[in-house]
């Protein structure tokens, strides 16, 4: 009776270290399953890292084809004004030329009015001086229009230079950024690598501690939630940087539009100048002939009023 009540004393125990060995196992595979969760999440988070990286260069290609479009547009305005800067010395041309013709008419005109001579030469006289005056003041013109093409030139080669500063600044940022996402990286993987390191000291532990196992399992427990813990606060902090990365982005692009606002209100304000440059120069190029036919027409009545006393 006794033998047999140690053997089923034996058989008791045999099947508790059985019991115990395949707990053991259940928490090995456990475990195991937490190990590839761990690198799931990581796979995901490079993944996630992938998209918002295409997302930028996407974003970036875009403003290059706009700041393409944008040069294209002002090459074009400036062939236009360089368009009309020729078409308005062409007229001053053809008014030069008309009124040299004019001048030979008088002069040939004066030849055959031998009386008249002394009063004709004064008079022609008057008129060389104030056609020359007229000269002066649309070469004047002429130059200062010249002067504010060159001052709009200036101005537009500063804002280039402030954009491609602002560019440089944000390309460094994002630099910095990428530097500080690596350094997170490479602190996750570190943390990853403790834990398998610790993982095989405690299996080494238990192989040797069997007895002490229960309460290392109860500590390998707490362990893996403070973990857990720590690992849900990195990825927290992770959506935290991308939302605060978004609202830069916002206010950047906020910033960019407002400054194309202001540029396309001085070029409104630049085209109605020229336009009322343009009138002013029109309106001074029909007043200048009526003067003229003015003189030419009191110079025909005197001359009418001589001959019949020559006669």
């Amino acid at each position: 009776m006794l033998k047999h009540k140690e053997e089923a004393r034996a058989m008791l125990k045999h099947k508790e270290e059985a019991h115990l060995m395949l707990k053991h196992k259940e928490e090995a595979h456990l475990m195991l399953k937490h190990k590839e969760e761990a690198h799931l999440m990581l796979k995901h988070k490079k993944e996630a890292n992938m998209m918002l990286k295409h997302k930028k260069e996407a974003h970036l290609m875009l403003k290059h084809k706009e700041e393409a479009h944008l040069m294209l547009k002002h090459k074009e305005e400036a062939n236009m004004m360089l368009k009309h800067k020729k078409e308005a010395h062409l007229m001053l041309k053809h008014k030069e030329e008309a009124h040299l013709m004019l001048k030979h008419k008088e002069e040939a005109h004066l030849m055959l009015k031998h009386k008249e001579e002394a009063h004709l030469m004064l008079k022609h006289k008057e008129e060389a001086h104030l056609m020359l005056k007229h000269k002066e003041e649309a070469h004047l013109m002429l130059k200062h229009k010249e002067e504010t093409h060159l001052m709009l030139k200036h101005k537009e080669e500063a804002h280039l230079m402030l954009k491609h500063k602002e560019e440089a600044h944000l390309m460094l940022k994002h630099k910095e950024e990428a530097h500080l996402m690596l350094k997170h990286k490479e602190e996750a993987h570190l943390m990853l690598k403790h834990k398998e390191e610790a993982h095989l000291m405690l299996k080494h532990k238990e192989e040797a501690h069997l007895m002490l196992k229960h309460k290392e399992e109860t500590h390998l427990m707490l362990k893996h939630k403070e973990e857990a813990h720590l690992m849900l606060k990195h990825k927290e902090e992770a959506h935290l940087m991308l939302k605060h990365k978004e609202e830069t982005h916002l206010m950047l692009k906020y910033k960019e539009e407002t400054h194309l606002m202001l540029k396309h209100k001085e070029e409104a304000h630049l085209m109605l100048k020229h336009k009322e440059e343009a009138h002013l120069m029109l309106k001074q190029e029909r007043s200048a002939p009526d003067d003229q036919t003015q003189g030419r027409n009191a110079l025909d009545a005197q001359t009418q009023g001589r001959n019949p006393r020559d006669a």
